[in-house]
């Protein structure tokens, strides 16, 4: 009769399954080297039927707690599934059944992985990828190259639009990108849909930030399939999820008027922004000229131009000074100011830093000659406008 504090083991793996050094260093920085030191040695043992645990825990050099610890581990990484069952008369038997490790863009789009990885280490998880050096054009063919019919029918109108991830809505993004013309949605494959509400569902962005970045990480020319530069997506997405106006409300009747106010901003043309703080009627000539000035003839893209009517207009009785903004716009150029956030950051340092300044003894003449030293912060401006 074989002793009940018997434990055999034996590994499995399903079907092509495989690792390489790249693709396990994630994992590394995630669950810790220990874990993966289980891992490449449970893997050793792939096919060879079953042997006792004792004997297996003395060629580790771990006791069993360590080792039932690396295996939750991994369990929780989806690395291995383990299933459990009696073997003899009161023997347990243990299959341990070893999955590949995902690829970095598909480890990063993972929203447990990936928390995994920034609870471990502090920062996201950024896939890196050897840049195809200039002058070579791909020519990979692709599944619309070869199935063109079939392909059609994956990205029909209805097929295209069942939503299936409750962070995003693809009838929202498809108009966005109609909207905005530059994108149709026709032009992505079902994969890169799907990683893109992986990405939604990682970093809670909007469909409005998403489908704005996307026109950024997006290569036309390339076959169809392979348009989506999600390296580049991916770490712009990081990027943005830490501005709450760019994230999706967990419930949209619920968005402050400063998360809407940063949303517009950053998300909106500067006539649209325009039009939106006239209760969504047609700007005055007037204003529309000062800003189509500083964005067409200056420089200033949309989103910087956007943040910098909202100090005017709080500092000059809602009004915008043409003046004071082509002088800021100019140095925001200087400085390689683009987005909404980069423009809001830059405003609100150098309103502080006026603020500090004014607080010292001057001239009575200078402080009436420029009153905009005393810039209100970012927070008191949101505040006000959201009033």
């Amino acid at each position: 009769m074989e002793s009940k504090s018997v434990t055999y083991i034996e590994v499995r793996s399903q079907p092509g399954f495989g690792y390489s050094e790249a693709s396990i260093r994630p994992y590394v920085r995630a669950i810790g080297p220990r874990a993966i030191g289980v891992f490449v040695f449970l893997s050793s043992y792939i096919g060879k039927g079953h042997r006792e645990l004792s004997a297996i825990l003395m060629e580790a050099q771990m006791n069993v707690y360590e080792w039932k610890a690396s295996l939750k581990f991994l369990e929780a990484a989806g690395l291995v599934r383990t299933y459990e069952g009696e073997m003899g008369e009161g023997g347990k038997y243990m299959i341990h059944v070893l999955y590949s490790p995902v690829s970095g863009n598909d480890f990063a789009l993972d929203p447990a992985l990936s928390g995994l990885y920034k609870k471990a280490t502090g920062s996201s998880y950024i896939p890196k990828e050897d840049p195809i050096p200039d002058g070579f054009n791909e020519t990979t063919s692709s599944y619309g190259d070869c199935f063109p019919s079939e392909a059609q029918q994956a990205i029909n109108p209805t097929a295209g639009l069942i939503n299936s991830n409750r962070f995003f809505d693809r009838t929202s993004f498809k108009g966005l990108l109609a909207m905005r013309g530059n994108i149709s949605y026709e032009d992505l494959s079902p994969k890169e849909i799907k990683r893109i509400e992986k990405i939604a569902a990682s970093t809670k962005l909007s469909e409005e930030t998403l489908a704005e970045l996307l026109e950024d990480c997006f290569e036309k020319k390339n076959s169809f399939g392979y348009r989506v530069r999600f390296v580049e997506l991916i770490r712009r997405s990081e990027e943005m999820k830490q501005f709450s106006g760019a994230r999706k409300a967990d419930d949209p009747k619920e968005m402050t008027g400063t998360e809407r106010e940063i949303r517009d901003i950053s998300t909106l043309g500067w006539y649209d922004y325009l039009k939106s703080l006239q209760k969504g009627h047609e700007p005055a000539e007037a204003d529309a000229k000062i800003v189509r000035h500083i964005v067409e003839d200056m420089g200033l893209p949309d989103q910087a131009a956007n943040a910098l009517v909202l100090f005017s207009i709080q500092r000059n009785d809602m009004r915008l000074n043409k003046v004071w903004m082509e002088r800021v716009a100019a140095t925001m150029v200087r400085k390689s100011i683009n987005t909404a956030n980069e423009a809001l950051s830059y405003l609100s340092e150098t309103s502080k830093r006026y603020k500090a300044t004014s607080k010292k003894a001057k001239p009575a003449k200078e402080a009436s000659e420029d009153k905009y030293r005393d810039m209100p912060s970012l927070e008191e401006l949101i505040k006000e406008m959201a009033a």
